[in-house]
């Protein structure tokens, strides 16, 4: 089963496939829909996704300059309200003054596409640029495990060898970018990366590896996760004979890519690096 020339690649897919190349498979090469809940209670795990969508939004309409009591009129859930307020008094300071938010990325690599859509990047050109993103978990942030998604390795690395149009699409220097994990619900524990020229390395043979994999892999059939606790949050459990019953949100990792409506790109409006 051949890739597309022109699959984009991206955090998700690529978690995607290092969590399960079936999922992968399922999900982007057959665009299986399957019908099953991601976890359970259904309706508490559907209420903090539309929870974390309203924040995102919120957000986004702040650092697009809408004034802040415009933003809040509409708020009734308390939880929201509490996370607002949290963003108000303790969302990250400091941050380069040239801000955009929602920023979508794209540079070739590997002959296809690598692509991300940023929370909020904020650039002091040819000096700095600080990436936010904005974790909606209901769980504590864990910096083990989020230093090692794939997230953690696209972000920077787009922003290090693009600068984006906020840098003249100049890139930066590994060492001049930062990025935040910055969670309302926990907003005394942001997670900070820091990067080096050693970082960038990896990085770039990690996602190679990936890439080169997913190209290689000649089978009918994708081999499942040996990791069989991720099955009970895959809607395709069932499908793939690994039970039928979500498992309880309060087990699952500290979030759900595949459910985060933020991370959904619009590749016609995207910037797209042509080196």
């Amino acid at each position: 089963m051949t890739l597309s020339p022109d699959f984009v690649f991206t955090q998700n897919n690529l978690q995607d496939f290092e969590d399960c190349p079936r999922r992968f498979q399922l999900k982007y090469l057959l665009r299986m829909a399957w019908p099953a809940p991601i976890s359970e209670p259904i309706e508490e795990n559907d209420h903090l996704i539309r929870l974390g969508s309203l924040f995102h939004q919120m957000v986004h309409q702040y650092y697009l300059n809408v004034p802040e009591e415009k933003i809040a009129s509409n708020i009734t859930d308390e939880d929201l309200l509490t996370w607002w307020k949290a963003f108000l008094m303790q969302s990250p300071v400091d941050l380069p003054k040239n801000k955009r938010p929602e920023i979508e990325i794209s540079m070739p690599f590997n002959n296809f596409r690598l692509a991300a859509k940023i929370d909020l990047l904020s650039v002091e050109r040819d000096k700095k640029a600080v990436i936010v993103d904005w974790k909606t978990s209901h769980r504590p942030p864990r910096p083990a495990y989020i230093t090692s998604r794939i997230q953690s390795l696209v972000y920077p690395y787009l922003v290090i060898s693009t600068g984006s149009t906020l840098n003249y699409y100049r890139p930066f220097k590994p060492d001049q970018v930062t990025m935040i994990y910055w969670y309302p619900a926990f907003p005394d524990s942001p997670v900070v990366l820091t990067f080096s020229a050693e970082w960038m390395e990896k990085t770039i043979n990690k996602l190679t590896r990936l890439v080169d994999e997913i190209v290689h892999l000649d089978l009918e059939v994708f081999p499942l996760t040996s990791d069989q606790k991720k099955c009970q949050f895959c809607r395709y459990r069932s499908l793939c004979d690994r039970g039928i019953s979500a498992g309880h949100m309060d087990d699952m990792e500290e979030d759900d890519p595949e459910e985060n409506s933020s991370l959904k790109i619009d590749f016609d409006e995207i910037e797209e690096t042509p080196f």
